[in-house]
């Protein structure tokens, strides 16, 4: 899951890079929407100022988006573009898909070693066929092993769900520190547990802190620390997860989901099997975090998982997902206009010009002019796509690159 700021800056020069994507199938008379991972064509961006940029929401998910570009509606069995506004006087249902052809799942047989090196920057690690260290700081000290095992990954797995969650990276003078914080000492044991497995580190279990009465888990390790800014963000407005994470088994990733939960969120019910099959309703859960990149990726997983689920704003503005057993079929639009001052960035799809944002999976029309909002803070940059671009070019626009 990638910014579209991500998007440009890491990937546009690469070539054959696809984003999910919606079709009208009316192949023997019947007309069915179709989900599909189409390629991206190009990007652009340009610099504006005092831009207007509404923010249109629903249940079912967020977009932001310029003015006059459109988004994708179903409306009397036909697929039509609205701009906010027309979505928001006439009262109608984003469109979201349910259905991704996922591919096949990397890691589902526990029989493959996970390779560090498939996942992190290689401009700040450096391996050979046993480790991985940072650039320049090769020692026994900071070095950690390439591949894990099943059982090493599954614990590295619940490591990442409490990072996520209840961990935060931080510096004090030469030293990194690697935290997990919550009020249960027994769930921390067991991750103290997890990062002697997965990472066959020492961590630290303190004293009951009394101001706000948790306890933390700390790990002192430049790599360590390195390693999961790489991969989950650093600050509660920019964490996520890595892209693995949808390559694991399906009771691996309730594992985590249910690690994650632990932390930020409520567990209602306890998960369900229904012969061999999750089911939609089995985990009944809500979840609250500032960071729309990690609510970006947690609604992927929702969807792999075929868990339904509603998305809403607390009056901080906090993002709080809700599994649901059913969706009510109306809810009312909110818009909000907002001014904004930065890059805009413009895709082009092929085909079908359409692609899924990933918060709620809503499907926006490729009109060559959709933005992203960027707020003017610290954290990430809130559109969000699946998957990436490709070279783009031609005459663009003045200011536009």
């Amino acid at each position: 899951i990638l910014t579209f700021k991500e998007l440009y800056d890491k990937y546009r020069l690469i070539n054959g890079i696809k984003t999910l994507s919606v079709k009208y199938d009316t192949n023997k008379g019947t007309r069915k929407l179709k989900t599909e991972w189409k390629e991206i064509k190009g990007i652009e961006r340009r610099f504006v100022e005092n831009h207007k940029i509404m923010n249109i929401s629903q249940k079912f998910g967020n977009t932001r988006t310029t003015e006059k570009h459109s988004l994708k509606i179903l409306k009397n069995n036909k697929l039509i573009d609205a701009t906010p506004q027309e979505v928001y006087e006439q009262n109608l249902d984003l469109l979201r898909i349910s259905n991704i052809p996922f591919k096949e799942r990397k890691y589902s047989k526990g029989n493959k070693y996970f390779d560090f090196i498939d996942y992190l920057n290689l401009d700040i690690f450096d391996y050979d066929n046993k480790f991985i260290w940072l650039r320049n700081k090769y020692n026994c000290t900071s070095r950690l092993n390439r591949f894990l095992t099943a059982e090493e990954l599954n614990s590295f797995v619940q490591i990442i769900g409490a990072y996520v969650a209840e961990g935060c990276i931080n510096e004090f003078g030469s030293n990194h520190a690697f935290i997990i914080s919550n009020n249960d000492r027994t769930w921390l044991e067991t991750m103290k547990e997890h990062i002697r497995i997965a990472l066959k580190k020492d961590s630290f279990l303190s004293d009951k802190i009394e101001e706000n009465k948790t306890y933390n888990l700390t790990l002192f390790s430049e790599l360590i620390y390195k390693i999961f800014e790489e991969l989950c963000g650093k600050g509660s407005y920019n964490k996520k997860f890595p892209g693995f994470i949808y390559e694991l088994s399906e009771h691996s990733q309730i594992n985590f989901l249910e690690t994650m939960i632990k932390g930020d969120g409520h567990n209602r019910e306890p998960y369900k099997k229904n012969k061999d099959k999750f089911s939609n309703s089995g985990m009944r859960f809500s979840y609250t975090t500032v960071s729309l990149n990690l609510i970006s990726c947690l609604c992927y997983l929702l969807q792999q998982l075929r868990i339904k689920y509603s998305i809403g704003h607390t009056p901080d503005e906090a993002y709080n997902i809700t599994s649901t057993s059913k969706f009510i079929n109306r809810n009312k639009i909110k818009l909000k206009e907002e001014t904004y001052t930065g890059f805009i960035y413009d895709i082009c799809v092929e085909d079908n010009e359409n692609f899924v944002d990933c918060c709620g999976m809503i499907v926006c029309k490729n009109t060559f002019m959709l933005f992203p909002w960027i707020l003017q803070k610290n954290f990430a940059p809130a559109k969000s796509i699946m998957y990436f671009p490709t070279d783009g070019g031609g005459n663009l626009p003045a200011n536009s690159e």
